[in-house]
């Protein structure tokens, strides 16, 4: 029961994550008003709104240690980053759940072939 909670709690994370990040609320939809086809709707946003999700999304990473900042770099840029090593290991994904996909892709490919 706790990897399951363990498991929801990660999802609920990347889902309330990625509204945040990209505020879903303040992009304004626009579709062509000359052709009704959902192919040439466009989602309207400005220049500084991206710009701005941008800058946000490099400074969250660098928050969460997924990107460094170069050792001689003085000034706050945030497009002059590293990715560390260090966020490979260890690795947040449970060894038991990626045993358990190898069993069952195993058991998969034999089913798929006997029948």
């Amino acid at each position: 029961m706790a990897k399951f909670n363990f498991a929801f709690g990660s999802a609920l994370l990347v889902v309330l994550f990625v509204i945040c990040c990209f505020n879903f609320a303040d992009a304004t939809h626009q579709p062509n008003e000359d052709d009704n086809d959902a192919k040439d709707e466009t989602l309207a946003i400005g220049e500084f709104e991206l710009k701005r999700m941008a800058q946000y999304a490099i400074e969250w990473c660098h928050n969460n240690a997924l990107i460094l900042r170069r050792k001689g770099d003085k000034g706050n840029r945030g497009d002059a980053a590293l990715f560390p090593p260090l966020t490979l290991f260890p690795s947040p994904f449970p060894r038991d759940a990626k045993k358990f996909h190898a069993r069952s892709e195993e058991i998969d490919e034999q089913k798929w072939r006997t029948n």
